[in-house]
Parts: C-alpha cells; sequence; structure tokens
C-alpha cells in the first residue's frame, strides 16, 4: 500500500510542475499584460517554495519552519487572481470606488489570515490550520463575484465572464468540499495540496 507520505510528495511535485508551467506562460505569452512583472515575481516566489517543499517532502522531514512554509503557499493561487482583478479596477473607469477599497483589504486581510493560521496551527493549536483549508473557498468566492460584476457591466465577451464567473463559483464550492472531507478524515495537509492543485489549474486556465 502506498504511504501517506509518497502521496503527500506525489502531490507536491504536482504543484512544483504546475507553478514553473504558469512560470512559462508568463514568461512566453503575456509580456503585453500591465501586471506582467507583478505576476511574474509572484509565480517565481511560489515556484521556489514549492521546490524548497518537494525536497522536504521527498526527503520524509519537515520540520516547523518547512510547515510553516507549506501552509504559507496557500496565498500564491488566489493572489495571483486578485492581481489581476486589482490592476483592471484600476484600468476600468466604471470600476466603483468601493470595489477599488474593497477588494486591496480583502487580499490583506485574507493572507495575514493565511500566515496567522500556519504560523499559530504550527507551534500552538494545529486545528487552526482548518482555518488555511477553508478559507481558499471564500478566496474565490470574492474573485467569481468580480468577474460576476464585470458580465453585468460589459457588452462584450458577455458570455465568457458568465462562463468565468460560473467556473469560478464551482470552483470555489469544490474547494469547500475538499475542506469538509480534509476536515472530516483529519488529513489536513493532503486536502490542502489538492486544494492547491485545483486553484493552480484554474490559474493556468485563466493565464491568457
Amino acid at each position: 500500500m502506498i504511504s501517506e507520505n509518497i502521496v503527500r510528495s506525489v502531490l507536491v511535485t504536482v504543484l512544483l510542475i504546475l507553478s514553473l508551467g504558469r512560470l512559462f506562460v508568463l514568461c512566453r505569452y503575456s509580456s503585453n499584460w500591465s501586471w506582467h512583472k507583478a505576476d511574474l515575481a509572484l509565480c517565481a516566489l511560489s515556484c521556489v517554495f514549492f521546490a524548497l517543499l518537494t525536497g522536504l517532502f521527498w526527503s520524509d522531514r519537515l520540520p516547523a519552519w518547512g510547515e510553516v512554509l507549506f501552509w504559507v503557499t496557500s496565498i500564491f493561487p488566489p493572489l495571483h487572481a486578485y492581481l489581476r482583478i486589482i490592476f483592471q479596477q484600476r484600468e476600468n473607469p466604471n470600476t466603483p470606488r468601493s470595489l477599488r477599497i474593497i477588494y486591496p483589504y480583502f487580499v490583506a486581510v485574507s493572507a495575514v489570515a493565511k500566515v496567522a493560521f500556519s504560523f499559530i496551527g504550527t507551534f500552538l493549536l494545529s486545528s487552526v490550520h482548518l482555518g488555511g483549508l477553508f478559507i481558499l473557498s471564500v478566496d474565490y468566492l470574492g474573485i467569481a463575484a468580480w468577474y460576476w460584476w464585470l458580465f453585468q457591466q460589459s457588452t462584450l465577451g458577455r458570455a465568457q465572464l458568465r462562463c468565468i464567473s460560473c467556473y469560478l463559483s464551482v470552483l470555489a464550492l469544490l474547494l469547500l468540499v475538499v475542506a469538509i472531507i480534509g476536515m472530516l478524515g483529519e488529513t489536513w495537509i493532503l486536502a490542502l495540496e489538492i486544494e492547491l492543485i485545483l486553484a493552480l489549474v484554474s490559474s493556468l486556465q485563466l493565464t491568457k
């Protein structure tokens, strides 16, 4: 029977491959974006994180700092989408001021919460890691809400925007299901790895 550690190691390797794939796409095809440099730097940082974690998982050693690093990686997939949204809001004169204020604050609160869950869950109370599982679902609901707003405001590309919004809403629901299964089965690391794979796949699909 395949051990849980091998499964974790394989999944984190998949995460590294997906991150490298996204980095390749950004370098090759997306230089015309206004947010390209920031997104590229963020993607490169996530590749470094996943490369370190891949080595730790395969060596069957996950020190406390490695565990913190692993849980902090949940920042990256939604942050790629939020980065795009924030730049789109600045470039779109029709974006309400309230949305321009809400989204950056929401990103900051989400990132701080994930870092806090990572440290508290590692050093004080492991069950706090559950917060890191569920917050990804909330992130993608927020992202889906933006694309739904664009769908309502746009006259061109409405079908595509509606599809993206629905797709992200389904993804948020799927992430919630994975989080619940991970909570009930007490397989938190595996659950987060699966969530991150789903999120990175969606990130690759939205990189156009």
